[in-house]
């Protein structure tokens, strides 16, 4: 065999050799993915919560993250110039004016279910319940009452790299500088995250369609505190993933007992009118009395 031939053999080997691997290792992604699709089906709490470890893990140990992307929008004199933008601004502002207004017409649709109101417009007790639950749960206690005061993390434009006063310190590690209203977890991107419980009280043909349209605006909302250097990306992304398990977790409560829900709800109007009522009556009687 002349060495032509040869080198032609060998690199045929070669070729061949790389080629399976690649399919190995193309299989064996495909086996991963299916396997995470499945658990994600299956399992998606212990997913979550998995994920949620993971990347703490990784923001505690590389630091540099969280400092890298809040640099990406720091001022060259210190400070975060997009905070003044009007742009922006509007955008915070309706992040805020969505929340506001799922909140409201979650109220609105229990009053009106308690009221015997025409429901149409208004959507099931159950839903509005679970609505109110998952804001007052994830963005209200977990994030707002425990985890910013507990941690007291430095916002981006309080900490010295970035023109401000207080020492940096990563998620999970305390005690912090800050005293009060502080960065870690952020309280508007969990806002933000939890628009997407939406999805889960509309139907499963257009839940795909309801997570996706939301899921744009609600990370842009996240984002525009990162901008601002009012949160770490840390903070976002671990907002968002404690909002989603406590979600995940509160929907089942409300789903298999939607039926008694409603009717508890749908009882109350009647109970409080017949107690006004009664009330009215003896005040009447005492004051018609010589």
């Amino acid at each position: 065999m002349t060495g032509q031939a040869k080198r032609d053999t060998l690199a045929g080997r070669i070729g061949r050799t790389v080629l399976a691997s690649l399919a190995k290792g193309h299989a064996g992604l495909c086996r991963g993915m299916a396997g995470v699709a499945d658990r994600a089906e299956t399992a998606p709490v212990a997913l979550l919560v998995q994920i949620l470890f993971a990347l703490s893990f990784v923001f505690m140990a590389v630091p540099g993250i969280d400092l890298a992307v809040a640099g990406w929008f720091a001022g060259t004199q210190g400070g975060f110039p997009l905070q003044a933008s009007p742009t922006l601004n509007l955008v915070r502002q309706l992040n805020q004016g969505l929340t506001l207004a799922l909140l409201a017409l979650a109220a609105l649709s229990l009053l009106g279910a308690a009221a015997d109101w025409p429901t149409r417009w208004l959507i099931r007790p159950y839903k509005a319940l679970f609505l109110l639950a998952v804001y007052a749960v994830g963005p209200g206690i977990v994030v707002n009452l425990v985890l910013k005061n507990l941690f007291g993390r430095a916002r981006p434009r309080e900490i010295t790299e970035f023109g401000g006063s207080l020492a940096f310190s990563g998620p999970w590690q305390f005690p912090g500088g800050c005293d009060g209203n502080c960065s870690f977890t952020s309280g508007e991107a969990a806002s933000a995250a939890a628009l997407l419980a939406v999805g889960l009280i509309v139907t499963r043909s257009w839940r795909p369609l309801v997570l996706a349209a939301l899921a744009l605006p609600a990370a842009a909302f996240s984002l525009n505190r990162i901008a601002f250097g009012g949160h770490f990306l840390s903070d976002v992304v671990l907002s968002w993933l404690i909002v989603a398990i406590a979600m995940l977790l509160i929907w089942p409560f409300f789903a298999t007992a939607a039926a008694s829900i409603d009717r508890s709800v749908a009882g109350t109007g009647a109970t409080a009118r017949q107690f006004v009522t009664a009330c009215l009556g003896r005040l009447g009687r005492r004051t018609a009395s010589p």
